[in-house]
């Protein structure tokens, strides 16, 4: 039996232009984490006290890491506020496409021609 990860509901050329999309120099998305800035954000919640800032974009880098993000089972998250009262999950621009797919799947919503 096939599992979820390892099944694509969608056509290659659906991937290749939501790559293009999220790529592209019009699309923009505040919420988003560059990489480096998620990979350090995640270095830093799993060692506070190993990261040492060492200018004034660290240091403020450090404090917006302990005061908005969260890791839950070693994973990053937005921390409940206001307007969200879950912690939010934060996507790696990378897994996006592959979270959807899965969301997809777990929908029973395999494809265009459902059977």
């Amino acid at each position: 039996m096939a599992t979820i990860a390892s099944i694509n509901p969608f056509p290659n050329n659906v991937h290749t232009a939501f790559e293009a999309y999220i790529s592209s120099s019009t699309y923009y998305n505040r919420e988003q984490l560059p990489h480096a800035k998620w990979s350090q954000i995640h270095s830093i919640l799993e060692n506070p006290t190993a990261y040492i800032p060492y200018n004034r974009e660290t240091t403020n880098l450090k404090n917006r890491a302990q005061s908005a993000f969260e890791l839950i089972n070693n994973k990053l998250y937005k921390q409940s506020n206001i307007q969200h009262l879950q912690p939010r999950y934060i996507v790696q621009k990378a897994k996006v496409f592959d979270i959807i797919a899965q969301e997809h799947l777990k929908l029973l919503h395999t494809g265009q021609n459902k059977v």
